[in-house]
C-alpha cells in the first residue's frame, strides 16, 4: 500500500501546471479569424510578454510582443493576399507578415496575465515581394479551464484515508 501512496504522491508533484490561454478574435484587412492563445513573458525583453498564437499561412506560430516605454505592440500576422502567394503554407492566400508600423496595447487585469486585452492598428506597409498592405486587430479574453492537480489531489487523499484505515484494521487483527 505504501508505495501506491508514493506514486499518487510522485504524479501529483509531476503534474505538468496548466497553462492559460485566452480565446483570441481577429481580423487581418477585415477577414476575421481565430485562434487560441498564450501569454508569458518575453525572453529577450525585461518587462515585455509575448503573445503567441496560430493561424493561417505559417507552420509556426504568430507572435506579438508586447514592449513598454512607450506600450506598443510589435510582432507577426496572418495577411490574405489576392491573388496567391506562391510561398505560403497550406493555404497560399494566407502568408505570414511582420508589422511595419506597432499595433496599440490595452488591457484589463494585470499586465502579464489580462483578463481581456486587445492590440489594434498593427500595419504591414507593403514590400516589393508583397506588393500589398495590411491591418490586424485582435481581442483576446481568458478562458478559465480546471486545473489537473484538483483530480490528483482529490485522489491522492482518497487513496491516502483508504491506506490509513486497511493499516488500522491490520493493527487491529494483530
Amino acid at each position: 500500500m505504501t508505495w501506491i501512496l508514493v506514486t499518487v504522491a510522485l504524479l501529483m508533484l509531476a503534474a505538468p501546471a496548466h497553462a492559460d490561454t485566452w480565446d483570441f478574435s481577429w481580423t487581418s484587412n477585415g477577414i476575421p479569424g481565430h485562434s487560441t492563445a498564450t501569454i508569458g513573458p518575453d525572453p529577450n525583453f525585461s518587462g515585455a510578454i509575448d503573445i503567441n498564437y496560430d493561424g493561417p499561412g505559417s507552420t509556426n506560430q504568430y507572435r506579438f510582443v508586447l514592449l513598454t516605454a512607450p506600450l506598443r505592440a510589435v510582432g507577426s500576422f496572418p495577411m490574405f493576399f489576392t491573388p496567391p502567394s506562391p510561398i505560403g503554407y497550406g493555404d497560399r492566400r494566407w502568408l505570414s507578415v511582420s508589422i511595419d508600423t506597432p499595433g496599440a496595447y490595452a488591457w484589463t487585469g494585470a499586465f502579464d496575465h489580462p483578463d481581456s486585452f486587445t492590440i489594434t492598428g498593427a500595419r504591414f506597409a507593403g514590400s516589393p515581394s508583397r506588393p500589398m498592405a495590411g491591418v490586424f486587430d485582435g481581442t483576446g479574453a481568458l478562458v478559465s479551464a480546471p486545473e489537473p492537480e484538483g483530480l490528483l489531489s482529490v485522489l491522492g487523499v482518497a487513496l491516502a484515508l483508504a491506506g490509513w484505515r486497511a493499516s488500522r484494521r491490520t493493527a487491529r487483527a494483530h
